[in-house]
């Protein structure tokens, strides 16, 4: 199994599971080009200073897809995000401003797939981003570090594409980037289904639309 490398040089566990997202996609009739993310594809001093921005462009680009990946035979693409949940925890968090880019395009017919793996016990699990995602979304949590006009403004970019979630501050959220996320609790994540299956089920879409459209 060929393996992504982390920036380090050293194979993480997000690398491995990345790798067998990517050989089974591979091995099911998609293509998957190598990663063109803003860290992968950009020189060290300008992943700095994209990183250092908290304007809504750097962002958006700072929140791009881990990869893309193309039905070999079919038109149809998905954007595919790679998640890995450290064993300390249960529930899952998913950067705000990128999971509400995707929630918009949603509304665009575009498609972006999550495939999550927890460490802690090695379960696994998808979910296509869509608005019905967001029954699912229990917060959005919030770094107390936020100034009063910065949460109004992360609520006039996002708020739209999560309706009536409820945007939470948390004072003791200091820890790891700092970013904003929304939480989905593991009593939600046990009704996802398997990762592989929200790839097939996008395939079977687009096969039934194409025979309909021929009939």
């Amino acid at each position: 199994m060929g393996c992504f490398i982390s920036e380090g040089g050293s194979v993480t566990d997000h690398d491995i599971f990345e790798a067998g997202v990517v050989e089974h996609l591979r091995t099911t009739g998609w293509t998957v080009p190598a990663s063109m993310t803003y860290h992968d594809a950009l020189a060290q001093q300008h992943v700095r200073g994209i990183a250092a921005r908290k304007d809504p462009t750097s962002r958006s680009i700072r929140g791009q897809a881990d990869l893309i990946a193309y039905v070999d035979d079919a038109e149809l693409s998905t954007r595919v995000e790679i998640k890995t949940v450290g064993p300390r925890h249960r529930n899952l968090a998913v950067e705000l401003f990128a999971l509400c880019e995707h929630l918009y395009r949603s509304r665009m017919g575009c498609h972006c797939v999550y495939a999550v793996r927890h460490l802690a016990g090695g379960s696994e699990y998808g979910f296509h981003v869509d608005d019905a995602l967001v029954d699912a979304i229990e917060a959005v949590h919030v770094p107390g570090q936020l100034s009063a006009r910065e949460m109004f403004q992360l609520v006039e970019w996002t708020g739209d594409a999560l309706g009536r979630v409820e945007y939470v501050r948390k004072p003791d959220l200091t820890r790891g980037s700092g970013t904003p996320f929304v939480l989905i609790n593991a009593a939600r994540l046990a009704r996802f289904r398997e990762w592989p299956d929200e790839f097939e089920t996008l395939k079977e879409i687009r096969m039934e639309g194409v025979i309909h459209a021929t009939n």
